[in-house]
């Protein structure tokens, strides 16, 4: 067998390799093994495709950026646009019985939907992170993480509002999830369970977390007393469109 036909062999086996979504048959990888006698001739195709096939994701990788891009230049377009309608049918738009506030052109019929939304401190969560981060690293340096069984909340407290001259709460930062390859909140660090599971991790040599908000968690208590973690999260009416 020649490098011709060798090269045709491997691009149908290649072809079928991604139809199947890059699963081997037990007949593909027999195809694909490398004899004695094609080691050269083999290696060299094999080669050449993963270059071709590392050049084929650099250009989709390249194109999903671009797809990205484009569509939130579109997605803060139709931001802009509803805002400029919502304005205009609240100020010159007709009014339901139910308060609905719309305008009927004759060929369409566009009405305002409201909707009640979390909208989160996303630096004061990020900062946190980072904060919490630094103290659970400073214990692991000095031999401390053993010292105690429980993570103690106040100490993040105070250690953010004296770096930032801050005035957060425990009501501001319990509602926090940490993520350390798994997702808890800020109130089961105080667990002593909780604790160990996070003290082991912290002894590996490389660790990281990151923090979000269960907004599905807080937002029943910003919906019975709104200011109840005016740091942390607020309610945000949204307002959108229903276009006919």
């Amino acid at each position: 067998m020649n490098i011709y036909q060798i090269e045709e062999d491997l691009l149908s086996i290649f072809d079928e390799i991604e139809e199947l979504d890059g699963e081997l048959t037990p007949e593909l990888e027999k195809k694909l093994a490398i004899t004695q006698e094609q080691f050269n001739d083999k290696i060299e195709s094999y080669t050449n495709y993963i270059k071709s096939l590392k050049t084929d994701m650099q250009a989709i990788e390249a194109e999903q950026k671009r797809l990205k891009d484009v569509y939130e230049r579109k997605e803060k377009t139709l931001n802009k646009l509803n805002d400029i309608i919502v304005k205009a049918i609240e100020e010159f738009g007709e009014t339901k019985k139910t308060g609905v506030k719309y305008i009927d052109f004759g060929t369409g019929y566009v009405s305002i939907k409201k909707t009640i939304a979390v909208d989160d401190n996303k630096e004061l969560i990020k900062d946190l992170g980072l904060n919490l981060y630094d103290i659970i690293a400073y214990a692991q340096a000095q031999n401390q993480l053993n010292c105690v069984d429980h993570f103690d909340l106040n100490e993040l407290v105070d250690f953010y509002n004296k770096s930032t001259e801050s005035n957060i709460t425990l009501q501001d930062v319990k509602p926090v999830d940490v993520n350390f390859d798994l997702s808890i909140s800020m109130a089961d660090l105080e667990k002593p369970e909780i604790y160990n599971i996070i003290t082991e991790i912290a002894k590996q040599a490389k660790w990281k977390l990151s923090t979000s908000l269960s907004k599905t968690a807080v937002k029943p208590s910003l919906e019975e007393n709104g200011s109840c973690m005016p740091n942390l999260a607020k309610l945000k009416e949204n307002k959108s469109l229903i276009i006919k």
